[in-house]
């Protein structure tokens, strides 16, 4: 049955306007305790949950510094991950230059670092170490983004799968 079935066919529209707007009044009167009650619900809910867990800062992890482990005096310096920092267009590999990184910056693509590479397969490696496929990649704040890309795309090519960044602090 329609709402208007009671209203004589040749009613004014003006008459079944005003008492459609009345049929809406009277359903919004009826809903608007329920929601504030929902409303209410949901207030008492994400409080109780920001009460129960709140915002707490997760602690700050340290920063894994390589761990040096000499094989005899005179001889490489091999550690469980090989820290190569990107500093003044350079590549430093354990704190030793292995390539330069002007080209790549100038050009803006992302290209093999060769020098890197040769560096990685040269360098000793510590039988059974933990993290044997783990880099530290140390990066100051104005290197470009291709030298970046390139160098950690190297570091996978030479199968350094975990590799993790470490920050610089600028100089004030």
């Amino acid at each position: 049955m329609r709402w208007d079935a009671d209203e004589p066919a040749n009613a004014k529209p003006e008459a079944r306007g005003l008492r459609a707007i009345g049929l809406a009044r009277t359903r919004r009167r009826q809903t608007r305790p329920l929601l504030v009650l929902t409303t209410a619900c949901t207030v008492l809910c994400v409080g109780g949950i920001v009460a129960l867990f709140g915002f707490r800062r997760a602690p700050p992890r340290p920063i894994e510094s390589p761990l040096v482990i000499a094989v005899k005096p005179g001889a490489p310096v091999a550690t469980s991950k090989p820290l190569i920092s990107l500093r003044a267009g350079a590549v430093l590999l354990d704190g030793t230059e292995v390539a330069r990184t002007d080209a790549i910056a100038a050009s803006g693509e992302v290209q093999r670092v060769d020098g890197l590479v040769r560096a990685l397969k040269e360098r000793p490696r510590v039988a059974g170490a933990s993290g044997e496929r783990a880099a530290l990649l140390e990066v100051t704040a104005d290197t470009p983004a291709p030298v970046v890309k390139s160098v950690f795309q190297t570091l996978l090519y030479a199968g350094y799968a975990d590799v993790r960044f470490t920050g610089v602090k600028r100089p004030e």
